[in-house]
């Protein structure tokens, strides 16, 4: 029990079923008809097996961090091996990059190109520290562009836009958040190189902008009044990450982390009832 607790927390299966959410909502923005059911089902589960395996690749290569950090994580508490988890990194992402040939060849060539990202994120770029954070947001941005492949729309882009901007501030948090493990490993976070106050001031910035463009697809017309009543909620938490943000700190950013998940976990809801009701 203690391994599959262990092997539970090391692929994190509430973000895969999230990833598997955003890619629903660019189905359904993008209007594609949900027939055939299998083919709706494998773009479900590609990307989700995908992040599964990005996890399991990115604790194998941050064991030293996750000792300062996170002690509790599956690999530095021996719940998982090294080479469990690497093993699963390879097992998940080479179903999902073969899955996703059954649905296009654009589709096999997005798996295929995020199967080798979340390798070398661990590998290298996770310390490039604004790459890193970039690579990270683009994944998330690309579970609702994956949906909606077959035909991007406006909306889908600018649900795109909205979840790379929230998840970028994130990323950047977590920055400050994590900044004692990140600084032992050489990690160069933007809290690292300029400090926490210019880290604090890039999410504030992040946040106002993703405000913005939460309401463009209401403006526009692409959504409707419920998007509009639910993305607002989603904005009050994003605001008040953006304030606290001002003086952050490595006890803040745990605080804003949390408020900016939540912005995205209610912004995700209004995106994908509006688009279901369309």
């Amino acid at each position: 029990m203690r391994k599959l607790k262990g092997i539970i927390l090391l692929l994190r299966p509430k973000n895969a079923i999230l990833a598997s959410i955003g890619t629903l909502v660019g189905w359904f923005s993008a209007g594609i008809p949900i027939y055939p059911v299998d083919r709706l089902f494998i773009c479900l589960l590609v990307p989700s097996l995908i992040l599964m395996g990005g996890n399991a690749i990115n604790d194998f290569f941050d064991v030293e961090i996750d000792r300062i950090n996170r002690p509790y994580r599956p690999i530095p508490s021996g719940m998982v091996s090294r080479s469990e988890a690497a093993f699963l990194y390879i097992l998940l992402s080479t179903a999902g990059t073969l899955l996703s040939y059954f649905i296009s060849v654009a589709h096999f060539m997005i798996a295929l190109f995020f199967s080798v990202a979340w390798y070398l994120y661990g590998l290298r770029l996770k310390r490039e520290g604004l790459i890193g954070n970039i690579l990270v947001s683009l994944g998330v941005a690309f579970t609702i562009i994956y949906g909606g492949l077959y035909s991007i729309t406006y909306r889908v882009i600018l649900y795109s836009l909205i979840a790379f901007l929230v998840n970028l501030a994130r990323e950047i948090t977590k920055g400050v958040e994590d900044i004692e493990g990140d600084r032992a490993a050489g990690v160069k976070t933007i809290a690292i190189i300029k400090g926490e106050e210019t880290a604090g001031r890039a999410i504030l910035t992040i946040c106002l902008l993703a405000t913005i463009v939460t309401y463009i697809p209401f403006i526009a017309g692409l959504s409707g009044l419920i998007y509009l009543f639910l993305s607002t909620t989603a904005v009050i938490f994003l605001l008040r990450s953006a304030i606290l943000s001002r003086n952050i700190n490595k006890q803040v950013a745990g605080r804003v982390s949390f408020l900016i998940k939540i912005s995205m976990l209610l912004g995700l809801l209004a995106m994908l009832i509006d688009s279901v009701k369309l």
